[in-house]
């Protein structure tokens, strides 16, 4: 039996109006709700999709899902078909008992980013890896004092190395969700 912890997950992008039954699917299967401690949500046409977006914090139109008991914090099989056919993604779990809050971006080209966070959602860096950093950077400023450039320019060329690998990765923010109209799969001759 899986834990069941609060979810909730943003989809943005362009879809293709031929994913739309499978994306209803998806929906409904992963018993999702709009609003907190509400109905499940089983869309059944694009109409029932664009009706149900809202805007982001800031101000984009995404498709906004929650489940106050997700499986493990995931919408498991929803985010299977969102990364099958490239539509773009975040999902926020809260944190419960040994589990820590965790936010995952999906975007297509870029694959999957999974992060700790704090209860806000805010990426978080372990205070280990941020105070050795900070030791390397003291370092760098006694060379720089001691008037050793050289020295203290390849020190830093390392520290900031070392802070891109403790820093979460940057993440473009998600498209606006809009349903457009079906692509062939080869052009007309």
């Amino acid at each position: 039996m899986s834990d069941r912890i609060p979810a909730e997950i943003w989809i943005g992008g362009k879809i293709a109006a031929s994913l739309v039954p499978g994306l209803c699917a998806a929906i409904s299967d992963a018993g999702v709700s709009l609003a907190w401690g509400d109905a499940q949500f089983h869309p059944a046409d694009a109409n029932d999709l664009t009706n149900a977006v809202v805007d982001s914090a800031d101000g984009v139109p995404l498709l906004w899902l929650c489940d106050d008991e997700a499986s493990w914090g995931e919408f498991d099989g929803l985010e299977k078909f969102l990364e099958e056919h490239h539509i773009p993604f975040t999902r926020q779990s809260e944190g419960r008992y040994e589990y820590e809050p965790e936010r995952v971006e999906f975007r297509p080209g870029a694959g999957k980013v999974c992060l700790a966070t704090d209860r806000s959602g805010d990426a978080i860096v372990r205070a280990a890896e941020l105070a050795d950093l900070e030791g390397a950077l003291t370092k760098t400023l006694q060379l720089v004092q001691g008037g050793e450039t050289k020295r203290a320019t390849s020190a830093l060329r390392a520290a900031v190395k070392r802070l891109r690998r403790v820093l979460p990765p940057s993440v473009p923010p998600l498209t606006p969700f809009e349903i457009v109209a079906a692509r062939e799969p080869h052009p007309p001759k």
